[in-house]
Protein backbone atom coordinates (compact mmCIF):
# COMPACT_ATOMS: atom_id res chain seq x y z
CA UNK A 1 0.00 0.00 0.00
CA UNK A 2 1.04 3.49 -0.92
CA UNK A 3 1.65 5.77 1.62
CA UNK A 4 -0.66 9.20 1.32
CA UNK A 5 1.23 11.91 1.61
CA UNK A 6 -0.55 13.87 4.04
CA UNK A 7 2.37 16.49 4.54
CA UNK A 8 2.24 17.59 0.93
CA UNK A 9 -0.99 18.51 0.74
CA UNK A 10 -2.33 22.35 -0.18
CA UNK A 11 -3.22 24.12 3.71
CA UNK A 12 -6.84 24.41 2.08
CA UNK A 13 -7.62 20.63 1.95
CA UNK A 14 -5.43 19.91 5.28
CA UNK A 15 -8.27 21.76 7.37
CA UNK A 16 -11.03 19.34 6.11
CA UNK A 17 -8.85 16.75 6.40
CA UNK A 18 -8.02 17.68 10.40
CA UNK A 19 -11.85 18.18 10.91
CA UNK A 20 -12.67 14.84 10.60
CA UNK A 21 -9.97 13.69 12.74
CA UNK A 22 -10.03 12.45 16.74
CA UNK A 23 -8.00 15.23 18.62
CA UNK A 24 -6.47 11.86 19.50
CA UNK A 25 -5.35 11.23 16.36
CA UNK A 26 -4.44 15.32 15.44
CA UNK A 27 -2.20 14.78 18.78
CA UNK A 28 -0.85 11.72 17.13
CA UNK A 29 -0.12 13.59 13.97
CA UNK A 30 1.75 16.56 15.75
CA UNK A 31 4.25 14.53 17.65
CA UNK A 32 5.73 12.91 13.84
CA UNK A 33 7.90 15.77 13.35
CA UNK A 34 8.17 19.71 14.15
CA UNK A 35 6.87 20.32 10.49
CA UNK A 36 3.91 18.56 11.68
CA UNK A 37 3.59 19.83 14.94
CA UNK A 38 3.64 23.62 13.84
CA UNK A 39 1.34 22.50 10.90
CA UNK A 40 -1.34 21.27 13.62
CA UNK A 41 -1.14 24.53 15.46
CA UNK A 42 -1.52 26.49 12.54
CA UNK A 43 -4.73 24.51 11.17
CA UNK A 44 -5.89 23.60 14.49
CA UNK A 45 -7.32 25.22 17.45
CA UNK A 46 -8.52 23.73 19.80
CA UNK A 47 -10.84 25.55 23.06
CA UNK A 48 -9.52 23.56 26.34
CA UNK A 49 -11.73 23.66 29.10
CA UNK A 50 -9.76 21.58 31.61
CA UNK A 51 -6.57 19.04 31.61
CA UNK A 52 -6.08 16.68 34.56
CA UNK A 53 -3.06 14.32 35.03
CA UNK A 54 -2.99 10.71 36.56
CA UNK A 55 0.49 9.97 37.51
CA UNK A 56 0.01 6.02 38.57
CA UNK A 57 3.63 4.92 39.14
CA UNK A 58 5.03 4.71 35.55
CA UNK A 59 2.11 5.86 34.02
CA UNK A 60 0.88 8.96 32.68
CA UNK A 61 -2.99 9.28 31.76
CA UNK A 62 -4.10 13.12 30.46
CA UNK A 63 -7.40 14.00 30.33
CA UNK A 64 -8.43 17.08 28.84
CA UNK A 65 -11.91 18.51 27.98
CA UNK A 66 -12.42 20.56 25.08
CA UNK A 67 -15.20 22.86 23.42
CA UNK A 68 -16.95 21.88 20.66
CA UNK A 69 -15.92 17.92 21.35
CA UNK A 70 -18.64 15.32 22.78
CA UNK A 71 -15.85 13.28 24.32
CA UNK A 72 -12.61 14.37 26.16
CA UNK A 73 -9.61 13.88 24.79
CA UNK A 74 -7.86 10.92 26.79
CA UNK A 75 -4.00 9.69 26.41
CA UNK A 76 -2.17 7.49 28.09
CA UNK A 77 1.94 7.05 27.60
CA UNK A 78 4.11 4.19 29.98
CA UNK A 79 7.25 6.05 30.85
CA UNK A 80 9.38 2.90 29.78
CA UNK A 81 8.12 3.19 26.27
CA UNK A 82 8.79 6.86 25.79
CA UNK A 83 12.93 6.20 26.47
CA UNK A 84 14.88 5.70 23.42
CA UNK A 85 12.03 7.59 21.32
CA UNK A 86 11.66 11.13 23.01
CA UNK A 87 12.42 12.14 26.33
CA UNK A 88 8.86 12.38 28.47
CA UNK A 89 9.47 16.11 29.15
CA UNK A 90 9.30 16.67 25.24
CA UNK A 91 6.89 14.46 24.73
CA UNK A 92 4.51 16.56 27.33
CA UNK A 93 5.45 19.53 26.05
CA UNK A 94 4.95 18.98 22.68
CA UNK A 95 1.41 17.56 23.73
CA UNK A 96 0.23 20.82 25.68
CA UNK A 97 1.85 23.12 22.79
CA UNK A 98 -0.64 21.80 20.49
CA UNK A 99 -3.04 22.13 22.83
CA UNK A 100 -2.17 25.18 23.44
CA UNK A 101 -2.89 25.14 27.75
CA UNK A 102 -0.10 24.38 30.13
CA UNK A 103 -2.73 25.08 32.75
CA UNK A 104 -3.35 21.74 34.52
CA UNK A 105 -6.76 21.74 36.74
CA UNK A 106 -5.68 18.47 38.72
CA UNK A 107 -2.74 16.42 39.18
CA UNK A 108 -2.92 13.25 40.97
CA UNK A 109 0.60 11.16 42.11
CA UNK A 110 0.08 7.78 43.00
CA UNK A 111 2.70 4.97 43.69
CA UNK A 112 6.41 5.37 43.04
CA UNK A 113 7.36 7.22 39.29
CA UNK A 114 10.28 7.23 38.05
CA UNK A 115 12.51 11.27 38.37
CA UNK A 116 11.76 11.62 34.96
CA UNK A 117 8.30 12.59 35.60
CA UNK A 118 8.92 14.76 37.85
CA UNK A 119 11.31 16.43 35.24
CA UNK A 120 8.27 16.13 32.97
CA UNK A 121 6.16 17.93 35.79
CA UNK A 122 8.75 20.73 35.62
CA UNK A 123 7.38 22.29 32.11
CA UNK A 124 3.94 23.57 34.27
CA UNK A 125 3.30 26.76 34.64
CA UNK A 126 -0.28 26.40 36.75
CA UNK A 127 -1.71 23.77 38.42
CA UNK A 128 -4.76 24.40 40.25
CA UNK A 129 -5.50 20.98 42.68
CA UNK A 130 -2.03 18.97 43.34
CA UNK A 131 -2.85 15.72 45.03
CA UNK A 132 -0.11 13.95 47.05
CA UNK A 133 -1.60 9.89 47.26
CA UNK A 134 -0.90 7.90 50.93
CA UNK A 135 1.03 5.57 48.48
CA UNK A 136 3.78 8.16 47.07
CA UNK A 137 7.15 7.71 48.09
CA UNK A 138 8.30 10.42 50.71
CA UNK A 139 11.61 10.86 47.95
CA UNK A 140 8.83 11.58 44.85
CA UNK A 141 6.70 13.72 47.01
CA UNK A 142 9.02 15.69 48.00
CA UNK A 143 10.63 16.04 44.76
CA UNK A 144 7.50 16.40 43.18
CA UNK A 145 6.04 19.19 46.04
CA UNK A 146 9.49 21.41 45.30
CA UNK A 147 8.68 21.40 41.92
CA UNK A 148 4.96 21.98 41.75
CA UNK A 149 4.54 23.82 45.00
CA UNK A 150 5.44 27.57 43.59
CA UNK A 151 2.92 27.40 40.26
CA UNK A 152 0.04 25.38 42.44
CA UNK A 153 -2.98 26.99 43.85
CA UNK A 154 -4.46 24.37 46.21
CA UNK A 155 -1.96 21.10 47.09
CA UNK A 156 -3.96 18.02 49.40
CA UNK A 157 -1.72 15.48 51.15
CA UNK A 158 -2.80 12.55 52.42
CA UNK A 159 0.53 12.09 54.19
CA UNK A 160 3.24 14.09 55.46
CA UNK A 161 6.34 13.06 53.49
CA UNK A 162 8.97 14.85 55.55
CA UNK A 163 11.03 13.13 58.14
CA UNK A 164 11.77 16.07 60.86
CA UNK A 165 10.07 19.30 61.96
CA UNK A 166 12.70 21.11 60.57
CA UNK A 167 11.95 19.90 56.35
CA UNK A 168 7.87 20.45 57.63
CA UNK A 169 8.82 23.73 58.35
CA UNK A 170 10.77 24.61 55.28
CA UNK A 171 7.58 23.28 53.45
CA UNK A 172 4.96 25.53 55.26
CA UNK A 173 7.26 28.27 54.68
CA UNK A 174 7.45 27.59 50.58
CA UNK A 175 3.30 27.13 50.58
CA UNK A 176 2.12 30.29 49.75
CA UNK A 177 -1.87 29.89 48.81
CA UNK A 178 -3.60 26.63 50.11
CA UNK A 179 -2.77 23.62 51.83
CA UNK A 180 -4.83 20.64 52.77
CA UNK A 181 -3.40 17.78 54.84
CA UNK A 182 -5.44 14.47 54.94
CA UNK A 183 -3.63 12.38 57.53
CA UNK A 184 -4.42 9.97 59.86
CA UNK A 185 -2.06 10.07 63.26
CA UNK A 186 -0.88 13.24 63.04
CA UNK A 187 -0.97 13.80 66.44
CA UNK A 188 0.92 10.35 67.30
CA UNK A 189 3.91 11.69 64.45
CA UNK A 190 6.76 13.81 65.96
CA UNK A 191 5.44 17.01 64.31
CA UNK A 192 3.70 19.64 66.06
CA UNK A 193 1.46 22.22 64.98
CA UNK A 194 4.11 24.95 65.15
CA UNK A 195 4.49 24.39 61.60
CA UNK A 196 1.43 25.99 60.83
CA UNK A 197 2.37 29.42 62.51
CA UNK A 198 5.71 29.40 60.23
CA UNK A 199 3.41 28.93 56.99
CA UNK A 200 3.09 31.21 54.44
CA UNK A 201 -0.31 29.67 53.06
CA UNK A 202 -2.91 32.12 53.73
CA UNK A 203 -5.49 28.99 54.03
CA UNK A 204 -4.47 25.51 56.16
CA UNK A 205 -6.62 22.67 56.41
CA UNK A 206 -6.21 19.75 59.03
CA UNK A 207 -7.98 16.72 58.66
CA UNK A 208 -7.09 14.18 61.62
CA UNK A 209 -8.67 11.69 63.54
CA UNK A 210 -7.42 12.87 67.11
CA UNK A 211 -6.20 15.56 67.96
CA UNK A 212 -6.29 16.89 71.49
CA UNK A 213 -7.91 19.84 73.08
CA UNK A 214 -4.57 20.49 74.94
CA UNK A 215 -2.54 21.05 71.39
CA UNK A 216 -4.87 22.87 69.74
CA UNK A 217 -4.78 25.21 72.90
CA UNK A 218 -1.47 25.48 72.42
CA UNK A 219 -1.58 26.69 69.02
CA UNK A 220 -3.86 29.24 69.90
CA UNK A 221 -1.91 30.40 72.78
CA UNK A 222 1.13 30.55 70.54
CA UNK A 223 -0.56 32.47 67.63
CA UNK A 224 -2.19 35.10 70.10
CA UNK A 225 1.69 35.64 71.56
CA UNK A 226 2.50 36.45 67.79
CA UNK A 227 5.57 34.64 68.04
CA UNK A 228 6.35 33.70 64.33
CA UNK A 229 3.95 36.91 63.00
CA UNK A 230 1.77 34.11 60.46
CA UNK A 231 0.19 35.09 57.08
CA UNK A 232 -2.22 32.55 58.11
CA UNK A 233 -5.92 33.87 57.69
CA UNK A 234 -7.89 30.88 57.97
CA UNK A 235 -7.24 27.31 59.93
CA UNK A 236 -9.29 24.71 59.13
CA UNK A 237 -9.31 21.34 61.68
CA UNK A 238 -11.74 18.41 61.50
CA UNK A 239 -11.50 15.76 64.12
CA UNK A 240 -13.27 12.58 64.34
CA UNK A 241 -14.23 13.17 67.87
CA UNK A 242 -16.05 15.52 70.75
CA UNK A 243 -13.29 18.23 71.72
CA UNK A 244 -13.71 20.29 75.27
CA UNK A 245 -14.92 24.13 74.04
CA UNK A 246 -14.51 25.29 77.71
CA UNK A 247 -10.95 23.48 78.15
CA UNK A 248 -9.63 25.00 74.50
CA UNK A 249 -11.14 28.71 74.90
CA UNK A 250 -9.69 28.59 78.80
CA UNK A 251 -7.49 31.37 79.73
CA UNK A 252 -7.73 32.97 75.82
CA UNK A 253 -10.05 35.64 76.80
CA UNK A 254 -12.46 34.59 74.33
CA UNK A 255 -15.44 36.92 74.26
CA UNK A 256 -19.05 35.46 72.65
CA UNK A 257 -21.03 36.47 69.70
CA UNK A 258 -24.03 35.82 68.17
CA UNK A 259 -24.73 37.29 65.09
CA UNK A 260 -23.85 36.24 60.75
CA UNK A 261 -20.63 37.24 59.66
CA UNK A 262 -18.70 36.78 56.33
CA UNK A 263 -14.90 36.14 56.18
CA UNK A 264 -13.30 37.21 53.27
CA UNK A 265 -9.87 36.37 52.08
CA UNK A 266 -7.28 38.70 51.64
CA UNK A 267 -6.08 37.42 47.86
CA UNK A 268 -8.25 35.83 45.24
CA UNK A 269 -7.53 31.95 46.22
CA UNK A 270 -10.74 31.40 43.45
CA UNK A 271 -12.61 30.15 47.18
CA UNK A 272 -15.96 31.72 48.04
CA UNK A 273 -16.47 33.88 51.50
CA UNK A 274 -17.40 32.04 54.22
CA UNK A 275 -20.18 33.00 56.00
CA UNK A 276 -21.11 31.82 60.02
CA UNK A 277 -23.35 32.57 62.88
CA UNK A 278 -21.54 32.72 66.10
CA UNK A 279 -18.94 31.85 67.99
CA UNK A 280 -15.65 33.49 70.27
CA UNK A 281 -13.28 36.43 69.24
CA UNK A 282 -9.80 36.73 70.27
CA UNK A 283 -7.24 39.51 70.12
CA UNK A 284 -3.66 38.52 69.49
CA UNK A 285 -0.79 40.74 71.13
CA UNK A 286 -0.21 42.23 67.75
CA UNK A 287 -3.44 43.61 68.08
CA UNK A 288 -4.93 41.28 65.17
CA UNK A 289 -8.79 39.87 66.06
CA UNK A 290 -9.46 36.62 65.01
CA UNK A 291 -12.12 34.63 65.39
CA UNK A 292 -13.12 30.65 66.35
CA UNK A 293 -16.10 28.74 65.52
CA UNK A 294 -17.41 25.18 66.32
CA UNK A 295 -19.57 22.45 64.15
CA UNK A 296 -20.19 19.95 66.50
CA UNK A 297 -21.64 16.34 64.95
CA UNK A 298 -21.45 12.79 66.10
CA UNK A 299 -18.35 12.27 67.19
CA UNK A 300 -16.89 14.88 64.88
CA UNK A 301 -15.68 18.51 65.41
CA UNK A 302 -14.95 21.21 63.38
CA UNK A 303 -12.72 24.04 64.20
CA UNK A 304 -12.45 27.36 62.19
CA UNK A 305 -10.14 29.97 63.12
CA UNK A 306 -10.41 33.08 61.22
CA UNK A 307 -7.89 35.79 61.32
CA UNK A 308 -9.07 39.34 60.30
CA UNK A 309 -7.60 41.72 57.57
Amino acid sequence: MTPFPLLRLPRLALIPVFQHMEPSEIIAFSLLSNRAKNLVKMLWKPSVKTISFLVVSNDLSILAYLSNYDKPLRLHIKTKTVNGMIPLSKWLERVLDVLNSFSIFQINLHGSPQLEVCDALAILKEVRHLYIMANCPNSFAKKALEILTPVTTETIMFKIPFESQEELEIFMKSNRKYLSIFIEGFSELKFNMDAFLVSNSLRLSLREKSLSARRIKQFLSNWLQNEHNSPLEHLTMIIDESVDRLELLEGLDAVPFSEKRTFHYSKDLEIPPNTFSGGYDVRGMNGKDATITFEGGYQRTRFDFYVWN
